[in-house]
Parts: structure tokens; sequence; C-alpha cells
């Protein structure tokens, strides 16, 4: 749309899609924006969130920044991802406000036919859309008509989706970043469909990517070209209350509200316990307060003929009581936060890359600041019962501010990252019997590692090392059942989601890590991290000869 605020200042705002997902759902949203200011002085605009309706819940944040500085005379554009989640009415809006006043509101409308948070919310590109029905009857109803060359070169927006549906040559027109992306975003759990060939350049064979899926299906008739049924022999049984491999069941980017009941609430709840309200501490400061700034006041402090001192002796006695509250607060509750952390790193090693799922849950005291820098490109949601204020972003600047930590608040989040990486658990030998010798060069110890080989054999070791080569030894499906079963248990609900879509393929290796810390995506540097895990799941490269 396109939007005269002034005379001479024109803002024009585009959002991929045009839509939002189902209510209680989040993500990304890309909106081009362009604004051009003919006027002779610089125009500032900011770009906020905007709750209407009712609307009483967080927003999420902008990316890459928060303020468009226009010069005189000039023409700028830029793309911001933009959170919005939506209000009471199932709409999402977004102010951007003129430096001068007012605002523009760019309102993002649902467009989806179903309320069950587990649907698959699907966009088809307009090369699919011209494809024979036959071909489209396995993709149900789409969420949204897209043109292909408008996908983002950000995989963050692409998390508004849980599957894309393209034609082999629209993939092969897609400039770079844009093809980059969204391998990014198949390696956090996305679904990729391809109707053409199983040889696109620049994408993998039919299969597992990261904790996501590719498929090829036939342009004709939608059949599976070059793919490998979930039900072939080259999965295991199921694990009780795990989605088929490779099936993407939940999307990336829906929420839904963990609140604090989940693994790592209750983590939280076991380290700190309820917060309780010091009712008889504060009663009693109260009632000090109340005799002192009354009659002590006025009987000694500004006794009889001395009433003028009360001009001082008041506002005394009320920073005096603030000091008192704030002692007495620091003393109770302490200074920064503690938390409980959960980190999933799933290894891409055919793209060098790494996908990044973590869950977190925090209990602030009294924060000295509650900004904090942004040590690499992720998404940060909210889940569960978001105890923040209504404005969190992420500027220009490289750090993240606002109200994504507040003093004296229970908050959880997801964040989830793309980081490039050579880590990966390579085979380098492997002995007449089948045991695989096997080689990490992940930068930490591995503590209990399960390797599944493509035969379905399950091999084991303990506490590997970087750069060591390691003969595994033979365990079976029960031990490591019981060891996924035990992570998936502990995981957290976004990290435990990823897990399923893996946990019963072949050629996968499942680990504990030594260093959260250096795994971790980045948050509030005052957190003290009383209980975290890092876990560690992908593919092995099989280097062996033969």
């Amino acid at each position: 749309m396109s939007i005269t605020v002034s005379d001479r200042l024109t803002l024009e705002a585009t959002a991929w899609l045009g839509l939002k997902p189902p209510k209680q759902s989040s993500g990304m949203v890309p909106i081009d924006v362009r604004l051009t200011n003919g006027t002779e002085r610089p125009a500032a605009v900011s770009v906020t969130g905007d709750f209407r309706d009712g609307f009483s819940g967080p927003w999420g944040g902008l990316v890459p920044n928060a303020a468009i500085r226009v010069p005189a005379g000039a023409t700028v554009a830029t793309r911001l991802l933009v959170d919005p989640w939506p209000n009471a009415m199932g709409r999402s809006h977004v102010s951007i406000q003129p430096g001068s006043g007012g605002s523009i509101g760019v309102t993002l409308e649902p467009n989806f036919t179903g309320g069950d948070l587990d649907a698959t919310v699907l966009a088809i590109t307009r090369g699919v859309d011209a494809l024979p029905g036959a071909a489209q009857a396995n993709l149900g109803a789409p969420w949204g008509l897209v043109t292909a060359g408008d996908c983002p070169p950000d995989w963050r927006g692409w998390t508004i989706l849980t599957r894309l549906a393209i034609t082999a040559d629209e993939w092969g027109a897609l400039p770079g970043d844009a093809k980059d992306a969204a391998r990014h975003w198949v390696a956090l759990g996305g679904r990729l469909t391809v109707f053409g060939t199983n040889a696109v350049e620049g994408l993998p064979a039919a299969g597992a990517l990261g904790s996501g899926r590719i498929d090829y299906l036939s342009s004709a008739d939608g059949s599976l070209v070059g793919g490998i049924p979930v039900s072939a022999s080259t999965n295991v049984t199921q694990p009780d209350g795990v989605a088929p491999a490779g099936q993407v069941g939940y999307p990336v980017g829906q929420g839904g509200g963990t609140g604090f009941r989940g693994p790592i609430g209750d983590a939280l709840m076991r380290l700190v316990g309820f917060r309780g309200l010091p009712v008889i501490p504060l009663m009693a400061i109260l009632i000090l307060l109340a005799v002192i700034a009354g009659p002590v006041n006025l009987l000694v402090f500004a006794g009889k003929g001395r009433r003028a001192r009360l001009f001082w002796t008041t506002p005394l006695i009320t920073i005096g009581a603030t000091a008192l509250l704030l002692s007495f607060m620091m003393l109770r509750d302490g200074i920064g936060a503690v938390g409980v952390r959960r980190v999933l790193c799933v290894l891409v090693p055919e793209h060098t890359t790494m996908a990044v799922i973590q869950e977190q849950a925090t209990r602030t005291a009294i924060l000295l600041r509650n900004d904090f820098p942004i040590t690499e490109p992720a998404w940060m949601l909210p889940v569960g019962d978001y105890q923040g204020g209504s404005l969190a972003t992420e500027s220009g600047s490289g750090r993240r501010s606002g109200d994504w930590f507040n003093g004296r608040a229970d908050q959880a989040y997801a964040l989830f990252a793309i980081r490039p990486s050579r880590s990966r658990i390579t085979v380098v030998e492997t002995a007449a019997d089948g045991t695989p010798t096997i080689v990490s060069s992940i930068d930490q110890t591995l503590g209990s590692l399960f390797y599944r080989d493509a035969t379905g054999a399950v091999w084991t070791t303990t506490g590997l090392p970087a750069g060591v080569r390691r003969a595994c030894t033979p365990s079976t499906e029960d031990d490591l059942r019981q060891f996924t079963n035990d992570i998936r248990g502990d995981a957290g609900l976004f990290p435990s989601r990823a897990l399923d879509r893996v946990v019963t393929l072949r050629g996968h290796v499942f680990a504990t890590g030594d260093d959260v810390a250096a795994a971790a995506i980045g948050t509030l540097e005052s957190i003290r991290w009383k209980d975290e895990r890092v876990f560690f799941a992908g593919p092995v490269v099989d280097e062996a000869p033969r």
C-alpha cells in the first residue's frame, strides 16, 4: 500500500503474503518499506506495535531497525521483519509513525480457514497453483499464494510458514540469498515441497535436512519422485508419542503456550520455588513509614513552632522509605536473574551450518539494565505465560531493548538461530564386523553419544573429545530410545519437537555436550544459569574406505 504522510512525504509498505498466521500463532512477517522524503528537512520514522481491540499480549520485535531516517530529498528502502502477535480480533497491527506526529497503520489480516494450532500453515507459489489439481491434491488447503520471486532473503521471514510448495523452475530462478534462507528455514523445521525432478541444483536429495524435510513430487500427478516414504524400511519402529520421522507435525512459528508447566518451567520452579509476596515485612515497613511520616514527623521532627520543617523532613522521610524498600528488595531478591536453559544443536554438515533451537526460563530480580547485545541473527519468541511489557525491539545498533526482560518477573523464551559451522561427526573407518570408528569436530567434549547406522545397528561411546578417533561399542535400540526419550523429556517444547522429527532416522547421531555457553544463543548477560544442558543431533558423515 502507498500512503501520503504529508504533501511531500510518502510511505509504501508491502508485506510478504500480506497475511498473518492464525490466531495464537506467531512468526516474523517481512514488510518492505519505502519512504520518500520530498521536503528540505530530514525525516525520522519509528515503527512500533499497536494493540487494538483488547489485545494485551507481547509484541515480538523488529529487524533490522525500529527507526528509519530519511535525508532531505532522498528515498530510503528497508525490509522490516515484524513479529506482531494477533490481537483479540485476530488482526495484527503495526504502526509506522512519522516524527512529525500521527501514525500509519499496517494491518495484517489472517486468511486461514482452520483453527487447529497443529494445522499445516502452507504457502504455494503461483507456479504450483497453475499445476493440475491432481498434482496439488495432497497439499491440503493452501493458506497463502505467493510469487516465488518475493521470497525473503532472511530465514526469519519464513517463520510464518510450516510448508512451502514450489516448482523446480521457480526454485532455480530464486536469488542465492533466498535459496539460503529456504535451506535454513528447512533446517529449523520447515518442510519444502518441490514439484519436478529430484536433482534440483542447490538442494539435497529428498529426505531430512536438519530438523525439517524436503520432498519432490511429480508435476503431473503429485506422486513421490526419488524420495523414500516415511513408512519405508529406512526408519525403525516409532517410539511412543513420536511423530513419523521426517514429517513436520508442528510449525516452527507456532508458539502456543507452554506456561511454566513444561520441562523448563518445572526445572525453574524446582530451582527457585514459587515467588511469594512478603506480606508481613511489607506491612511492617508501611506501618513504620506511616508512624514516622505522621506522628513522629509532626511531634518530633517538626513540632510546635517548627512546622516549616515539614517542607524538608517529609521528602527526606519519603526518600528514606524508598531506600529501605529497595534495600529490602535487594536483600531478598538480589540483582540480576537466575535461569534454566536447554540448547539443541542440529548438525547440517551438507551445508556447513548448525541449526540452534533453545528454550529458557528465567526469574529476574532487580535489573540494573535490561538491554543486551545481539550476538547473532536469531528469532527470540516469548512463550508461555509471558510477563513482559508491550514493546521489545531489535535495533540496528546490534542490541535488543525494551521489555524483553522485566524486573521481578518469570519469563520464558524460545530462540532459533542458524550459524555457520563445520561441526560434524565423521565415520573414518568401519571394521569387518561393522564397528564404526568416529571422529568429532564439535568444539567440546561429548558426554553420551549414540549412533544408529544405515543398517539400523546402534552404537555408543562416552566422553568423546574433539579430534580423537574412537571405536564405538555395540548398543541396542532400547538404550537409544531411553536416551532420546530422556532428552526429549527434559529439552523443552521446541527442542523436543525438533528431536521428534529426526529421532528415528538412520545414519544419525545423538549426543550430550559439556559446554552449554559455547553453543547457546546469548541473551541477558546478568542471568546466572543454574541448570543448563546442551544436546546434539544430526546426520553422520561417512568417509570410511570402502
